[in-house]
């Protein structure tokens, strides 16, 4: 399930990629989906045009920028889980990161969790001119120092 609202000038887009991510990906079960991305796309564009909404937070179950395609493959190996950067959902990853970058003035921030671990870091474009900060929390550990870094990712 996921949603979209607004409160006091803050856009909320609630993204589900737990159910639809699949463990083993099927075509009927896409990292992001394609309803789910016409509909965050839509809203996007109406939070652009909307008088007074200046912040926009994209809450996920999982992080919108894993900390590096080999980890995220590790985890596929070990665990059988897909994460934003396991190379088969860079473009559904990439589009949603770009209708942040290129559809949204304001200021964003990207929320998730279910990690085991917590980290706050920023997701800069080729170039570093466009960046989005990202926190992920955990209740069962403290920050991972290995992932304060900022990332940069190729978003032409």
């Amino acid at each position: 399930m996921h949603a979209f609202l607004t409160m006091r000038g803050t856009a909320m887009a609630l993204v589900d990629l737990r159910w639809q991510r699949t463990f083993r990906l099927s075509e009927e079960r896409p990292f992001i989906g394609r309803e789910q991305m016409e509909e965050f796309q839509a809203a996007v564009a109406t939070w652009e045009l909307q008088a007074g909404v200046d912040r926009l937070a994209v809450f996920s179950a999982i992080p919108l920028m894993y900390q590096s395609t080999f980890l995220s493959r590790v985890a596929d190996w070990f665990e059988n889980e897909k994460y934003s950067t396991v190379p088969i959902h860079h473009t559904e990853t990439l589009m949603l990161l770009r209708t942040l970058r290129d559809g949204f003035s304001g200021d964003k921030l990207l929320m998730a969790g279910d990690l085991h671990m917590s980290f706050d870091s920023r997701i800069c474009s080729t170039g570093g001119q466009s960046c989005m900060r990202q926190i992920v929390t955990s209740g069962l550990t403290t920050s991972a120092s290995t992932l304060q870094a900022v990332r940069t990712v190729h978003v032409l």
